[in-house]
């Protein structure tokens, strides 16, 4: 993976003809840490290096934890694949309440109960 870039709420990462925006839904205002060069295999003080080679490394890693964390914590992401002459893409819409989260991206809404396990799937 290549080291991505923030663009407004988007992380966007472009490899070769491709480009990935990363939109973060959940949590709200969250910390975002991209870890490169020698943090990449690094984490809470240790090296994790990778014991064989499985291919092309990549560049970063991303890490992303809430702001203000809590007991529970949701998080939820939107990634949308598009060609790599992309721009911009149309910002998703959603809705969170104690009981749920409603995810809108074209036509489809997805909806997602904090309790449990239940996602509905519905077109407007």
């Amino acid at each position: 993976m290549t080291t991505p870039v923030l663009d407004g709420n988007h992380l966007v990462v472009t490899n070769g003809k491709g480009r990935l925006f990363i939109e973060t839904l959940l949590p709200a205002n969250p910390v975002v840490r991209l870890a490169s060069g020698d943090e990449l295999y690094r984490y809470d003080g240790k090296s994790y290096p990778p014991e064989r080679d499985t291919g092309p490394a990549p560049q970063c890693r991303i890490e992303i934890s809430p702001s203000n964390p809590n007991h529970i914590d949701y998080f939820i992401y939107v990634l949308t694949a598009t060609d790599s002459d992309t721009g911009s893409i149309a910002p998703t819409n959603f809705n969170a309440s104690d009981a749920e989260v409603s995810v809108t991206v074209g036509q489809t809404v997805l909806t997602f109960q904090k309790a449990g396990t239940e996602l509905s799937v519905g077109t407007r």
